[in-house]
């Protein structure tokens, strides 16, 4: 269970750079981009505040001042099992970082976007992304953030042992597919132009879920494939 669920204490992520002065016991200053939410708020309740790595790491520290102090190691929560990756064509900048956004309140492990027929690589704003991730993973109080990921085609990243869902809301033929028990899933988000039919007969080895009778935006259907891709393995997982 995540423990962060059950406390009310306000929680902070700390970057690589910031987290290793810290959980070495060095008092560091709040950084810059917490002090717009957390700052006022934070030294008027003169409350504990949790920190993170985004790798599990959870740590007990109290403010004084505009300085984080170490108080108490809580040790390393173990990754959730089975991991959920999400790997999505190619889109706009603004509904990639929804992808993002979505994918780490939802607990993604990993997030990639890679090219289809019907897509092209764009130039991803990995700084701007991180920023995104982090935020929704302390709003959804997520002690894991996800890696992100860009790739070429998608088809280099598909093997036939892996437990893969694919998104197709026309005409998909297999509806409430059945999964294997795996520590794995992946859920695989194709274009607003749909698949090919090259990369369909790809595809057909693997279960399909079918978003209904209207066309998702891509970054709709990413949300609603991993909720559907969860719903599908917790019985068996």
């Amino acid at each position: 269970m995540n423990p962060l669920i059950g406390t009310t204490h306000p929680y902070l992520l700390l970057t690589e750079e910031e987290w290793l002065p810290f959980a070495s016991g060095l008092a560091i200053a709040v950084p810059s981009r917490h002090k717009v939410h957390y700052g006022k708020v934070l030294k008027k309740k003169q409350e504990p505040v949790l920190i993170g790595n985004g790798k599990g790491f959870l740590y007990l520290a109290q403010m004084n001042g505009d300085t984080l102090l170490l108080v108490e190691q809580m040790g390393q929560l173990p990754p959730p099992r089975p991991a959920y990756h999400s790997m999505n064509a190619y889109i706009k900048p603004g509904p990639m970082e929804e992808v993002v956004r979505h994918g780490t309140e939802l607990g993604v492990a990993t997030i990639r976007f890679v090219v289809t027929d019907y897509s092209v690589a764009r130039e991803a704003r990995l700084e701007r992304l991180q920023k995104i991730a982090e935020s929704a993973a302390m709003q959804s109080r997520n002690p894991f953030l996800p890696k992100l990921e860009f790739s070429e085609r998608w088809e280099n990243h598909v093997q036939r042992d892996m437990a893969i869902v694919w998104g197709e809301w026309r005409d998909a033929t297999k509806r409430g597919p059945i999964l294997p028990n795996a520590e794995n899933y992946y859920f695989i988000n194709g274009p607003e132009g749909g698949w090919s039919t090259r990369e369909k007969e790809i595809l057909q080895d693997y279960p399909a879920l079918s978003f209904g009778e209207t066309v998702l935006r891509s970054e709709t259907a990413a949300l609603a494939g991993i909720v559907a891709l969860k719903q599908l393995t917790a019985q068996i997982s």
